[in-house]
């Protein structure tokens, strides 16, 4: 079997099904008390008791859990709060990362350069590495960055960037949150974080554009972007790039009452360049959608959309 042919297999196993039921039952569980606790411990024995260790007694900067992703590749991630809880679970990102999950298994070849703007932990930087030629990761949280370095195999072809993408080079101020998931530049997205109590503070990191980064790296054929409000700074930070080479984008849009005027915005700068929008159904495959992208959503949810030049 082919790479690929081996990770739609995978993807489409009985084991990762088992794996997803077992999250979902795990995630079913709500509230605290020892009852729950029990309940959390019996479900996912051998991943929560170390989560316990690692994120509630604060261990997780001394220590990083092994996973095993749903392909079988194996990495070392800290086990820092929930929603890594759930990635290690899973071995992969679930709900509505599947369909781009799928896509990205079934668009990139041997001939493909992949950027993973906003990495985070890593999952499609791993993913893209089993598939592209070159795979490019930008991540401004240092530990993270970090992360995604210290799980690179001998021989990859992987360059990790601990900075954020932007409009201009220099430093600039990059909001945390209480998530491993969550972090921007934006202060306006960081506000929101903090009035819900999901912020968890501020760090200063580097910046780079895509054009002024691809004067002296190979240019991508896909990038992903996942930057928190960010995604109109990164879009204006590479007119060159996408003007001249025209990369195929994925982009998280947000649906109503999640700040989506950030969201359109940056989509109608994609439009402005020639970019057409897509939106990926169950199988991964692009469905040409037009308008207000965010009114498709749930409120408050986000979506991974496809943008591609005619």
């Amino acid at each position: 079997m082919t790479k690929r042919a081996d990770l739609e297999a995978a993807l489409a196993g009985e084991r990762l099904a088992a794996r997803a039921a077992r999250a979902r039952r795990f995630e079913a569980v709500e509230g605290g008390g020892a009852g729950n606790w029990l309940r959390r411990a019996l479900t996912a024995p051998g991943i929560y008791l170390p989560y316990v260790l690692s994120a509630k007694l604060g261990l997780a900067r001394l220590y990083a859990s092994p996973v095993k992703l749903f392909w079988g590749r194996r990495v070392r991630i800290p086990l820092a709060d929930y929603d890594v809880l759930i990635l290690s679970m899973y071995g992969g990102l679930y709900g509505s990362e599947t369909p781009f999950t799928r896509f990205l298994i079934r668009t990139l070849g041997p001939g493909d350069v992949f950027y993973d703007i906003g990495a985070n932990l890593g999952f499609y930087t791993y993913l893209a590495l089993e598939l592209a030629r070159e795979v490019h990761a930008f991540e401004p949280v240092p530990s993270l960055a970090a992360t995604i370095a210290a799980n690179a195999r001998l021989g990859e072809s992987l360059t990790v960037n601990a900075a954020a993408l932007s409009d201009a080079s220099g430093t600039a101020t990059f909001y945390t949150g209480r998530s491993t998931m969550v972090g921007t530049l934006d202060s306006a997205v960081a506000e929101r974080l903090r009035e819900a109590g999901k912020s968890a503070g501020a760090i200063t990191v580097p910046l780079l554009t895509l054009d002024e980064y691809v004067a002296t790296h190979t240019p991508p054929t896909v990038l992903k972007i996942d930057a928190e409000g960010a995604e109109g700074r990164i879009i204006d930070g590479g007119r060159t790039l996408l003007s001249a080479h025209a990369p195929t984008i994925a982009m998280e849009v947000w649906g109503k009452g999640n700040q989506w005027e950030l969201s359109m915005h940056a989509v109608e700068k994609l439009r402005a360049l020639g970019y057409r929008s897509y939106r990926l159904d169950e199988a991964g495959e692009p469905q040409p959608v037009a308008g207000d992208l965010s009114a498709l959503l749930v409120p408050g949810g986000g979506e991974n959309f496809l943008f591609k030049k005619s």
